[in-house]
């Protein structure tokens, strides 16, 4: 037998092949659809959103069916476009919630943080050196006080020598790594600014604070117009422009170390301290 015949069926049978495994070949879809199970599966979206991640798995299944018995088929790509939207959705959801316990885990720590500085403070005040301070606290002193310890619910509030210290959480008052308020935010603030409003002949510091995990200058930058914001809604609510100023202060006096993501989230933060008599018109 002449050999050309022989290698030109070999050629159409090994053409034959490649075209059989093209047409077995999993559409795009369904090859994202996969990776993004498989990564949902793997990851938090397992515990936090696992009914969607369920829906996600039942139309993958039925893509998978529809590719085995109809190769590259619209149906196939279809329900496998709907599994990978799924698996995203699940993903997308499981990152949410990973912020939302973030940022609670950050107001537990600031107010465990505040209630140790009331108490240091309370213990300095209790040493015989302080008692004729204690002794001699005005009426408006007590006010101010008590206007400002009415914040408790969403702020940390703590006094020292220096006056009433209130500290917020950047994340429940700006729009991420931004100097814009939040919605939320500007409710929070209008209750500052009722207290404020009653503590009367005292001077307001707003401090803005960041951690030092970024670039000095932007966060020094970032800390000044975030302090300015405040301090300009406070005044738009009708605490006198001239009681109030905003200093930046960048990654000065850090509350935790910035080793951890907890630390991070302490640092970066907004003081408002409304200075004790005799401190009015000092400046930081």
């Amino acid at each position: 037998m002449h050999p050309t015949p022989f290698r030109f069926v070999l050629a159409v049978a090994v053409l034959a092949g490649s075209v059989g495994c093209e047409a077995h070949r999993p559409p795009p879809e369904l090859v994202d659809a996969r990776a993004a199970y498989a990564r949902a599966h793997t990851g938090s979206a397992a515990q936090s959103n696992p009914d969607e991640l369920a829906e996600a798995k039942r139309f993958l299944d039925a893509a998978e069916r529809w590719q085995l018995d109809a190769p590259g088929s619209e149906e196939a790509k279809s329900l496998a476009y709907v599994a990978h939207r799924k698996a995203l959705t699940a993903e997308a959801d499981a990152r949410t919630a990973l912020t939302e316990i973030e940022q609670a885990k950050e107001l537990q720590a600031l107010a465990t943080l505040r209630r140790q500085q009331v108490a240091d403070a309370h213990n300095r005040l209790e040493k015989p050196d302080d008692t004729a301070t204690l002794t001699g606290r005005s009426s408006s002193s007590r006010r101010a006080k008590e206007a400002v310890e009415r914040l408790t619910p969403f702020a940390a509030v703590s006094e020292g020598r220096g006056g009433m210290v209130v500290t917020i959480a950047d994340s429940v008052l700006f729009e991420g790594g931004t100097a814009k308020l939040m919605a939320t935010a500007r409710e929070r603030l209008d209750r500052v600014a009722q207290a404020l409003q009653e503590v009367r002949g005292r001077s307001i510091a707003v401090k803005g604070y960041m951690d030092a995990s970024g670039d000095n200058a932007h966060d020094a930058d970032l800390s000044r117009r975030r302090a300015e914001a405040v301090r300009q809604y406070l005044v738009s609510r009708g605490v006198a422009q001239d009681r109030v100023r905003a200093l930046g202060l960048g990654t000065a006096d850090p509350v935790a170390s910035d080793a951890s993501v907890e630390g991070r989230q302490q640092n970066r933060r907004i003081e408002i301290v409304v200075e004790a008599t005799g401190q009015d018109t000092a400046r930081p």
